[in-house]
């Protein structure tokens, strides 16, 4: 209901707003009402903490303050009330370093871009009562409420987005009535709803609208414009909101594993320790003592590695996965480490070891500043949760989407999460007692995922002693700047590192012209060495050109290398077209774990040049979430843990079979089927949790289906759910539809080297089930799918409705009505039976259409005769010398071939109990040589010969002995024999 009445006010805004056109910056009306919502939602949070005066959203007490307000024609609140709280409040000290006050702007040449100055005062009717209103409220900082005008003008490639400003104020209008209309308006809609500042965790009901809520809103409202087209775009970007219970599991289980692989339990029990660290993040524990189910050296070395782990999402969102792991890492150290006596240190280390790395000249001071910072955090927040979020916020967590303002929203909940941690003190004398926000542009960024830099050819260039000082002097600005809380500082460091980038360019510049001195050199060096002057001249033009090659891929590695020193972190405006981890986070070995929810776009529709540079790197172009998942692997350390909830046609569709490679060359930890109602579309979604470990690794497999209400409410995943439904975990892990890991491996063992066999298959002809009498003289038998039973026909079945039927090729008139309302007189032949003896062969096999599995009878016209058939069963027909039909018969009839056709014919996790014609045409089929397709077929004769004598004859042993040379002649494993035996296909 939020979501609908403040999507509709969404929806207003646009089309009552005014919003600049920027000839220098394009941000579309939509992307300004998202932005205002923001904010305006952070405000209401904190206000339930008492940080924001109730009077600024009060229009009874605020309108009197503006003159001349006019809550239907007017705009003067979101001008004089709202900005001036978002940019000369929230984001301004109360009072800066040198003593200077909050203030008005005086409209001096100094004045005119300093976006911390009180504005628009002559739209005031009582300028001091507002400034008494505004003083109640403390610096915030963290960049939400960084106003996103550009310093320089226009002719200097300046730009205006919020238009704070005495003078281009009127470029953007938000009316009154959007705020305080009484039915309609965002004020009265917000002050509606009860909020909470603590994001709920999954266990937890609350009528409340928490930051997780806004989550799932703020997912939406990015899906649901297209800014070329004003249509909904959900399709194009395939973003969809993931459930708090789905976040949770998938955080859980990638933790888990990760723990488990870099901490050791002293007593050596792997079982009870995974329950133990299951118990450690289990919110429903949270007040229990964690010392007594962990030794001292256990709870150290988990806040140690919990110190040092690297999380990414590289299709952030609205922060959901970030934030699920935030969660769970604090009630981690909340629960180990209650005093912080651990964590506080392990900072203060990590601090020290930054600052010595990332410069050259006065680090020591750095350092200082650093431990001081550190010091006072946990004096100040001993035993709250500030800490904790703060520095993990700031070493361990990381986000990049592709839109900026996706980014935005994710900084919404983790500023919020950290605000809450705090509370205000209005006899502090520094900021109400309140620390302001870090500035999170370094961790959560906007970028291309999907693009990597080609630096191969400039590598040696870049580890240069000079380039690679200044790239730690612009890595240090930015950890710098990550706490400043002081904004003349954070515009100075901004001003340092764009110095330092411009010093970088003209440092790749030289190292350029170097480089193309000394190839030159190089090849005059070979040159000279040879006496004769035709063969100088030859080897001349060779290393000439060979020269030019190299300097093409040179010059292509460059530019992506320019790109390094043009990106600016802060820019909230900007996406950059590529992304890497070195050069943007500091990481050069990867992350510890990247988990997340893709984007679900087809292939086709990613523009042309996108797609081209996929086909070039990945060499297919498929689904975008194809790309994501092998781009998100690439990011993932050696023994790190890869986790994506994606669109489940990767377990079977044969164009997929990369992927499926990826998981079995490393270690798939669980491969966990999503309830169908996750997501507000009809897409059918897996979880699966991959282990990075190359081809060297021990395959352990969990797997398992759930429903919905077991899944949001499991505590162990897979395993939990098995003892739920009193489920042995052997059937569990094995049984025939979930079993989906097992069947992974063993199809994709069959289907590397096999290929797909186009049986022409036809379906009874019938067009109808009414069976028209008429002595004629020609009566037939009639074969319907109820009578084929495995391997063989049963004629005198007793489920048979019909023995025979009488066929009447009379033309009859077609029912129903003709153009004009008239009856229809056309006449048509109905062929009520189909003439199986038209198909002019001497054999064929039949495939019942009603069943879970595939039953295959095989049918020899010598020895059977001619019979009809109706529309319940199918036929196969030879269409190569080189396949016997009873070969094919046993393979169609083999425990393996059901196998795999359960694997490819499952929809929505459950198996159709109808034959499927096109998942019949693609199971994979070995054509081995004759003799031992003879071997085969002696063992068909046998049975077929046993039946032909008695219908009901058991040939279970038969059966089996031509299952153990299918297994063999598709060259699986005992391993995989044991996993497909025990499914129950057949």
């Amino acid at each position: 209901k939020f979501y609908r009445e403040l999507f509709a006010w969404f929806e207003w805004a646009v089309a009552e707003g005014k919003f600049p056109k920027d000839k220098n910056l394009t941000v579309d009306p939509e992307e300004h009402v998202i932005r205002l919502i923001t904010r305006l939602l952070f405000v209401w949070f904190i206000k339930e903490k008492g940080l924001v005066a109730d009077e600024l959203f009060n229009e009874v007490q605020v309108s009197p303050l503006l003159k001349d307000y006019d809550r239907g024609a007017g705009d003067s609140y979101y001008r004089a009330v709202l900005q001036n709280l978002f940019f000369a409040t929230l984001n301004t000290e109360i009072e800066n370093t040198e003593g200077e006050k909050r203030r008005f702007s005086e409209g001096t040449r100094n004045d005119h871009r300093n976006f911390s100055l009180y504005r628009y005062k002559d739209q005031m009717h009582d300028s001091d009562k507002l400034l008494e209103l505004f003083g109640q409220t403390p610096f915030i900082n963290g960049g939400l409420f960084d106003c996103l005008d550009n310093f320089k003008g226009a002719r200097d490639g300046g730009y205006r987005i919020d238009c704070f400003s005495d003078k281009d104020y009127k470029k953007l209008s938000i009316p009154n009535r959007l705020f305080f209309d009484k039915d309609r308006g965002l004020i009265p809609l917000l002050n509606h709803y009860k909020f909470t500042v603590e994001e709920n965790t999954p266990i937890e009901q609350d009528v409340a609208l928490d930051p997780e809520l806004l989550g799932r809103v703020f997912e939406n409202l990015l899906a649901a414009y297209n800014p070329e087209t004003g249509e909904t775009v959900r399709k194009q970007t395939g973003s969809y909101y993931t459930p708090r219970a789905i976040v949770d599991y998938m955080v859980e289980e990638a933790l888990v594993a990760t723990v488990t692989g870099q901490v050791l339990p002293t007593d050596g029990d792997a079982k009870f320790w995974d329950e133990r660290l299951r118990y450690l993040l289990d919110y429903a524990q949270v007040f229990d003592d964690a010392s007594e189910w962990f030794d001292d050296r256990e709870a150290a070395e988990i806040v140690r590695t919990i110190s040092e782990l690297k999380i990414l999402d590289p299709a952030v969102g609205s922060g959901a996965f970030p934030m699920g792991a935030l969660h769970k890492l604090t009630l981690a150290l909340r629960r180990l480490d209650p005093d912080n006596t651990l964590w506080e240190q392990l900072q203060q280390d990590r601090a020290g070891k930054r600052a010595q790395a990332a410069f050259k000249i006065s680090h020591q001071q750095t350092r200082e500043d650093e431990l001081v910072e550190i010091s006072d955090t946990f004096e100040r927040y001993r035993d709250s949760d500030f800490g904790r979020k703060l520095y993990l916020i700031q070493n361990s967590i990381f986000g990049v989407d592709i839109q900026p303002i996706a980014c935005q929203i994710a900084k919404l909940r983790f500023f919020i999460s950290l605000a809450i941690e705090q509370e205000p003190n209005s006899r502090a004398v520094d900021n109400f007692g309140i620390k302001p926000l870090p500035n999170l542009e370094t961790r959560f960024i906007a970028a291309n995922t999907l693009i990597g830099l080609q630096l191969s050819e400039t590598r040696l260039l870049l580890e240069e002693d000079t380039i690679q000082q200044l790239v730690k002097e612009i890595d240090g600005i930015r950890e710098k700047r990550f706490l400043t809380n002081n904004r003349e500082e954070k515009l100075d460091l901004e001003e340092r590192e764009d110095e330092c980038r411009e010093q970088l360019k003209e440092e790749l510049e030289s190292q350029k012209e170097k480089w193309v001195e000394s190839q030159q050199r190089e090849i005059e060096r070979k040159v000279a060495q040879l006496p004769n002057p035709k063969h100088r001249e030859q080897l001349l033009a060779e290393e000439q050109q060979e020269y030019e090659e190299r300097k093409k891929k040179f010059d292509l590695s460059f530019e992506d290398a320019r790109k390094i020193a043009s990106w600016k972190s802060y820019d909230q405006n900007a996406s950059a077209d590529w992304f890497d981890p070195e050069w943007m986070f500091g990481i050069r070995d990867g992350f510890d774990v990247v988990m997340g929810n893709p984007p679900y776009a087809k292939g086709e529709r990613l523009n042309t040049t996108l797609r081209e540079h996929l086909r070039e790197n990945y060499g297919w172009a498929g689904d975008l979430y194809d790309y994501f998942i092998f781009a998100g692997f690439d990011l993932v350390s050696e023994k790190g843990i890869f986790s994506y909830i994606a669109n489940d046609s990767y377990v079977a569709l044969p164009t997929k079979r990369r992927i499926r490679k990826l998981f079995l060359q490393n270690q798939l930890l669980h491969l966990v089927k999503a309830p169908a109602q996750t997501f507000e579309a009809s897409i059918y979604t897996a979880i699966f949790i991959l282990l990075k470990c190359g081809v060297d690794c021990s395959h352990a497999y969990m797997s398992g289906e759930m429903n919905f209400p077991d899944f949001q409410y499991r505590s162990n995943g897979p395993v939990e759910y098995a003892k739920i439904h009193n489920m042995p975990d052997q059937k569990f892990l094995l049984n025939g539809t979930n079993s989906w890991v097992l069947r992974l491996m063993a199809f994709d063992r069959v289907e590397k080297f096999c290929r797909v066999l186009d049986t022409g298959i036809h379906s009874g002809n019938v067009r109808s089930k009414i069976f028209f009498k008429k002595n004629n003289g020609r009566r037939h038998r009639l074969l319907q799918g109820r009578q084929i039973q495995r391997f063989a026909l049963q004629w005198d079945s007793p489920a048979a409705n019909y023995k025979f039927c009488d066929i009447d090729y009379e033309p009859r008139p077609i029912p129903g009505i003709g153009r004009g309302g008239k009856p229809s007189n056309r006449n048509e032949y109905w062929h009520f039976c189909g003439d199986i003896a038209n198909h002019h062969q001497p054999e064929r096999l039949l495939i019942r259409q009603t069943d879970d599995d595939l039953l295959v009878a095989y049918h020899s016209e010598k020895e059977s005769g001619r019979f009809y058939t109706d529309n319940t069963l199918f036929t196969v027909l030879p269409n190569s010398p080189k396949v016997n039909l009873k070969y094919l018969l046993a393979l169609f009839n083999s425990h393996l071939l059901n196998f795999i056709y359960h694997f490819i014919s499952q929809e929505s996790g459950k198996s159709q109990a109808q034959v499927k014609i096109s998942v019949v045409n693609r199971l994979p089929v070995v054509i081995p040589a004759e003799e031992q397709q003879r071997l085969v077929i002696a063992l068909v004769d046998e049975i077929l010969s046993a039946k032909d004598s008695n219908p009901g004859e058991d040939t279970t042993k038969l059966e089996n002995k031509i299952d153990q040379i299918v297994y063999s002649l598709y060259d699986l494993t005992p391993e995989e024999i044991a996993i497909v035996e025990a499914a129950e296909t057949v």
